[in-house]
């Protein structure tokens, strides 16, 4: 056989193998309902920065 025949067949095979590799993972579903649990704090209690007057004020050096 040629070499861009065989080069051919085999990236054939590759992504048929990946394919089928792949799309059970992604075609099941079930990890669409897992939930990650975090140890992190619930966010604080902050001004709202980005308030119309906020942005209206300026910066007076005296």
């Amino acid at each position: 056989m040629e070499l861009h025949l065989k080069k051919r067949i085999l990236g054939a095979w590759l992504t048929v193998t990946a394919i089928l590799v792949v799309a059970p993972i992604v075609l099941d579903g079930s990890r669409t309902h897992i939930l990650l649990e975090s140890d992190a704090p619930a966010m604080p209690d902050t001004e709202r920065w980005a308030t119309e007057e906020y942005e209206r004020q300026v910066r007076k050096d005296v």
